[in-house]
């Protein structure tokens, strides 16, 4: 079910959606996604105001003192723009 939800609102590229990718490509909210991503996110690694800003804009929480993509949904969408629209440049756990 969720996979269904997910790959529609991709798909329909949703006003959200589309907001969501162009956050990814800001260079405050990249590195850190890249971090989540790739099994780095401790906080301490990013300026405070970094951290700050994408869990304002609610693409990140932090749990147990990691960094997490904010929810399961974006978590997955988030993956598959960078995978399926090419919105943003390699991550460095592709790149290695």
């Amino acid at each position: 079910m969720m996979q269904e939800v997910r790959d529609q609102l991709i798909l329909r590229r949703d006003t959200h959606i589309d907001t969501l990718a162009a956050r990814l490509n800001e260079a405050r909210v990249l590195p850190i996604i890249d971090a989540i991503i790739s099994g780095k996110s401790t906080p301490q690694l990013f300026p405070e105001d970094d951290v700050r800003y994408a869990i304002d804009i609610g693409l990140i929480v932090r749990r147990e003192g990691q960094l997490c993509i904010a929810n399961p949904i974006y978590q997955e969408i988030i993956i598959l723009v960078i995978l399926r629209k090419g919105y943003i440049k390699p991550l460095s756990i592709w790149t290695q």
